[in-house]
C-alpha cells in the first residue's frame, strides 16, 4: 500500500514539474485566429419550441422560455448529469434564479431532486427526478411518463429531432435533460 501512495506522490510532482517547464519554456507557436463562434443563435427558435410532438419516452413539451441557456451562453436550467451545455463552461455567472423552487422568470414551480448519485473513477451517474407544471406552448400540457404526471427521470435524457419540411439546415436536435431543462443543437 504505501508503494501505491509512493507512486501517486512522484507522479503528481511529475506532472508538476512538465507543467513548470512548459509554461517557463513556451514553444514558439503561432496562435491560430479562431472566427467561428462560441455560442450561435438559431433566430428560427428564438421564440418558439418547434416540436410539435411531445417527447417519446417521458411525454414532456417544455416552453420556449425553459431553454437550458440564457442568450449570452450562461445557464439557465443546470442539468444534474455531469455534462456541459453553456457557452462558456469555465466562467462562473450563474446564480440562483429560484426562491423555494419558483422560477423567477417563469413563475412555475421547478422541482428538481436527487435520489442517488453513483461516482467511479472517471464517470459518476446521478438518479434524479425533477417537476415541471408549466408545459405546452399555446395550451397547457400534462405529461405522463413513466416517473409520474409532469415528472422527468434525469438519468435518462431524451433527443428529439425537430425537421424543418423544406430546408435541411434549419433542422434540430433537441436534449432534455430534466423537465424545465432543454439544449438546442442546429
Amino acid at each position: 500500500m504505501q508503494s501505491l501512495a509512493n507512486t501517486r506522490v512522484f507522479a503528481f510532482v511529475g506532472l508538476f514539474v512538465s507543467l513548470l517547464f512548459l509554461s517557463l519554456h513556451e514553444p514558439e507557436v503561432a496562435r491560430r485566429k479562431i472566427t467561428t463562434p462560441v455560442l450561435q443563435t438559431f433566430n428560427g427558435s428564438l421564440t418558439t419550441y418547434l416540436p410539435a410532438t411531445a417527447t417519446p419516452s417521458q411525454d414532456l413539451i417544455p416552453q420556449a422560455t425553459q431553454r437550458g441557456t440564457a442568450l449570452e451562453g450562461s445557464f439557465a436550467s443546470r442539468p444534474v448529469q455531469p455534462m456541459r451545455i453553456e457557452a462558456n463552461p469555465y466562467e462562473s455567472v450563474w446564480s440562483d434564479q429560484q426562491v423555494n423552487g419558483v422560477d423567477l422568470f417563469t413563475g412555475g414551480y421547478d422541482l428538481q431532486d436527487i435520489d442517488i448519485a453513483l461516482p467511479a473513477d472517471g464517470f459518476s451517474w446521478v438518479v434524479g427526478r425533477s417537476y415541471n407544471a408549466l408545459q405546452g406552448g399555446g395550451s397547457h400540457h400534462d405529461s405522463d411518463g413513466y416517473q409520474g404526471r409532469n415528472w422527468f427521470q434525469s438519468s435518462t435524457p431524451e433527443l428529439q429531432l425537430h425537421e424543418h419540411a423544406t430546408n435541411d439546415a434549419n433542422d434540430v436536435l433537441y436534449l432534455y435533460y430534466g423537465a424545465a431543462g432543454f439544449a438546442e443543437y442546429w
